[in-house]
């Protein structure tokens, strides 16, 4: 009888994992949908490819470009890419958009990114 039980405890498991994968798999397509509709337009995904220090240097000439546009005080920046790598190692380029808030608004900052060898990059404000 202890045998039966435990494969009837077996067969149960192995449903309620399958059911919990199938759960988990179907919330993270679900999010996915909703995080690819909620992109602003134009954008490839969000995040940005830049390094710490890359992003903290092009920082110097978003916050240039905000106070040009009357917002002396940017609070968050939330980055997106909207041109992936192309050229080869050392030398590719690619694009982003930084959705700067501030001031009680929000400015969006296109920028360009261009490796000049395998440890370096260099940005510009578009």
């Amino acid at each position: 009888m202890s045998h039966l039980t435990n494969d009837s405890f077996l067969l149960v498991k192995g449903i309620a994992m399958k059911f919990l994968h199938l759960c988990v798999l179907s919330t993270c397509l679900i999010q996915s949908v909703y995080a690819t509709d909620l992109l602003p337009e134009g954008v490839i995904q969000a995040g940005s490819l830049a390094s710490e220090t890359l992003i903290h240097d092009a920082m110097i000439g978003v916050a240039a470009k905000v106070a040009g546009q009357g917002c002396s005080r940017p609070e968050n920046f939330t980055p997106y890419i909207t041109a992936m790598p192309v050229g080869e190692v050392g030398a590719r380029r690619w694009r982003e958009l930084w959705m700067v808030t501030g001031c009680g608004h929000e400015y969006p900052i296109k920028l360009g990114f261009m490796e000049s060898g395998l440890d370096a990059a260099d940005w510009f404000v578009e």
